[in-house]
């Protein structure tokens, strides 16, 4: 959302949500049903039968896009695939808020506010490091399009063994490596090339090279810094899998701070390049494209209560938590 009319007019008129589909469609997608998924399907039928292109719910069976609606249920818009131009944008928000406030939603409103209170949701455990990571592509290819100039957006988990890991190490002149698990959950699930879409992780025989060193910096009290550089190199053959040839090539480099009495990570910045190629439905297949990650530690309640994409398949969940790399 990079149109500043747009997101002005979103601040002060509606309640912004973004939601994983994987969630929110437990029946396509193998998870668990939920409070708020039982809300959200009929609204996704409804957007279906009213707005959805001929064919689209035949085709595709997603619930995937873009919702107006009401906090009674009530769908005043729908849209589905990149890019949505801005005054059609504003125009549909603006529609859809002037039908919902001639509506009476209050007993809806009282009612949907229980889902907030849901608990069958996966979340974070409390012991568990949140990082966030961004992507974009950097330099922009001539004449890019909207998802070559979007940013990508994803969470990750650290787990508390492997900060207690981290911990263990003495720490010698030539570093340690970072946890195994840990290595493996950045490469797979994170150093990805996520802009304008998501790309798929790799699995374990993908990653090709994965070599990441820490040294402690330095000690004050109970706050311990780190420095870290990675190298990287992840392939996935033509029809090795659903998703195609494609591969990340690059380095990683930061810095973090651990508590080692709460055995949690309260700083983390890291800053990497990488080369990208295929595996986005939003890029170009041949093209190689020169990504830049970024990762900020994310201990701010939103940071908190969102769950990294590939911990949200279900058949990748178990996966994501304890993940392996073979190379």
């Amino acid at each position: 959302m990079n149109h500043q009319e747009v997101v002005d007019f979103i601040k002060k008129n509606f309640v912004a949500v973004s939601a994983s589909v994987e969630e929110l469609q437990p029946g396509r997608y193998g998870g668990a049903i939920s409070a708020q998924s039982k809300w959200f399907e009929p609204i996704g039928q409804r957007a279906m039968s009213q707005f959805a292109p001929p064919g689209f719910w035949k085709e595709f069976k997603t619930y995937q896009g873009m919702y107006v609606v009401g906090a009674d249920g009530v769908v005043y818009d729908y849209k589905v695939g990149l890019p949505y131009d801005p005054k059609y944008f504003l125009d549909s928000l603006a529609k859809g808020l002037s039908e919902s406030n001639k509506a009476s939603i209050a007993k809806s409103a009282r009612l949907n506010s229980r889902l907030a209170n849901d608990k069958s949701s996966l979340s974070v455990a409390p012991s568990t490091s949140v990082v966030r990571v961004y992507s974009r592509i950097l330099p922009l290819p001539a004449n890019s399009t909207i998802s070559e100039r979007s940013v990508g957006r994803d969470h990750m988990w650290i787990m508390r063994r492997e900060v207690e890991e981290i911990l263990a190490q003495s720490g010698g002149l030539d570093g340690f490596e970072l946890p195994r698990s840990l290595v493996a959950r950045m490469v797979r699930f994170h150093l990805l090339n996520n802009v304008g879409n998501i790309m798929p992780a790799f699995s374990e025989k993908q990653v090709r090279r994965a070599i990441f060193k820490a040294k402690k910096k330095s000690v004050q009290g109970d706050i311990l810094t780190y420095s870290f550089t990675g190298d990287y190199s992840s392939y996935a053959a033509p029809r090795s899998d659903d998703a195609g040839e494609g591969s990340m090539e690059g380095t990683l480099a930061g810095e973090f701070d651990l508590d080692k009495k709460s055995k949690m990570i309260v700083r983390f910045r890291a800053y990497g390049e990488a080369l990208s190629l295929g595996r986005n439905d939003s890029m170009i297949k041949t093209r190689k494209y020169p990504v830049s990650i970024a990762m900020v530690e994310a201990n701010d309640p939103i940071g908190r209560s969102v769950i990294p994409f590939w911990a949200n398949i279900p058949m990748f969940a178990p996966t994501y938590t304890n993940p392996q790399i073979v190379h």
